[in-house]
């Protein structure tokens, strides 16, 4: 007997969404198949397997996959084919099936690159497959072997071997951690696919260090906002605390926004997929209006092709802002270089200072914090957030 159900493999993910697969098990034995869909964790019901976002589509052709592959495994039960084969074979006769332009050699099948390769061809942005690239060729470089590396070849020695290699040009643990985290992430695929049972990550920690600080404190934020400076540095200033009012809204996000419905901006954050609702109040209201678009909510877009290019020109706007006004401060007096994301961080620090509960500003910033559904999440902590928020506003523009 063949049985198959929806799986949302969320085990190594860091970017809130992760890969839908079906489980194929036979005899006790089971094995992953990847149906090539990214969904948002807090869209998805475990116990239901079930899809509970708001794209409809998603939903559809989530049941449309499982469906295709229930069909064929009916087909392979009907013709006999499925009595001698195992809940490997059985997943990769579908895969054959479903995605039969892909061909991948058998005596690649054990292979870690081979596999680290074809895994890096089924992330969906070029911002992931960049990630996965960078370190693909860190072990590349490693080890002059690599190419015949088999998963069991890789050990705890061969890791800590790698990390002396990568700490001779990487002195952060924390960058470290995100090579020994893809690599983790390949591993857990095989496991899955049942070709390796090996896990050196059992043995092998992952080191971290804690981030250094991000956040502007109360004095230095005013004061950043009531220099004087040069007229072309305003526009810089101006998208920067537009973003601290909008709770630390990410540039990209901030430049994607259509329109205002009902004095609240509503979206899905580009990085994570997980919905926001924030109200606009009336300070973030004048900086909109001075910049207002044509298509876009903001007129950045109109004038830039993509959002990462105008966080460029913020990224050296706020450096001149800074300098411009170091100049007459004492060394000890003087801000620290900043970038767009020091919004985030300082709203969120300066909430804190304000004794507002650490789930209020998990909410504001987008963080689970014990519910299912992101809407439902919403939906608790929308009142709660936008007082949180005026709070914050008055205290560094009012006080």
């Amino acid at each position: 007997m063949v049985t198959t159900r929806l799986y949302l493999d969320s085990r190594s993910t860091t970017t809130g969404t992760a890969t839908m697969k079906v489980i194929v098990r036979k005899e006790r034995k089971q094995a992953f198949l990847n149906l090539g869909i990214k969904v948002p964790i807090n869209d998805w019901d475990a116990v239901k397997e079930q899809y509970v976002g708001s794209v409809k589509a998603l939903g559809f052709v989530i049941r449309q996959k499982k469906l295709d592959v229930d069909n064929i495994i009916y087909d392979m039960m009907r013709d006999g084919k499925a009595e001698t084969m195992s809940a490997m074979e059985i997943r990769d006769s579908i895969n054959s099936i479903i995605y039969p332009e892909v061909i991948t050699p058998k005596e690649d099948d054990t292979l870690f690159v081979a596999r680290f390769r074809a895994y890096i061809e089924t992330c969906k942005t070029d911002g992931t497959r960049s990630i996965y690239r960078q370190t693909l060729d860190k072990v590349l470089k490693f080890d002059k072997k690599a190419l015949t590396l088999k998963f069991e070849d890789i050990t705890k020695r061969w890791l800590t071997d790698f990390d002396t290699f990568l700490s001779k040009t990487m002195k952060s643990e924390n960058a470290k951690a995100v090579h020994y985290r893809n690599i983790r992430t390949i591993f857990n695929a095989a496991i899955d696919d049942e070709i390796t049972t090996n896990y050196p990550f059992r043995k092998f920690k992952i080191k971290s260090t804690e981030t250094k600080k991000r956040s502007l404190s109360v004095e230095q934020l005013r004061l950043f906002i009531n220099a004087e400076i040069e007229d072309w540095q305003e526009r810089y200033r101006d998208i920067f605390m537009l973003s601290f009012m909008l709770c630390g809204i990410n540039i990209v996000d901030l430049c994607n926004l259509k329109h205002i419905e009902n004095g609240r901006i509503e979206y899905r954050r580009a990085k994570t997929h997980k919905l926001y609702s924030i109200k606009v109040e009336k300070e973030a209201i004048a900086i909109i209006n001075k910049y207002k678009g044509k298509d876009w909510l903001l007129n950045i877009m109109d004038n830039y092709g993509k959002p990462c290019d105008f966080n460029r020109r913020l990224k050296r706007g706020l450096d001149a802002i800074i300098t411009h006004i170091n100049k007459s401060l004492d060394k000890k007096e003087q801000l620290p270089r900043i970038s767009s994301y020091w919004a985030r961080h300082s709203w969120a620090t300066i909430a804190a200072e304000l004794d507002i509960p650490i789930e209020t500003i998990s909410a504001a910033l987008g963080h689970s914090y014990g519910c299912s559904t992101t809407s439902i999440y919403i939906k608790f902590n929308q009142k709660k957030v936008d007082t949180a928020n005026r709070r914050v506003l008055d205290f560094i523009l009012n006080s």
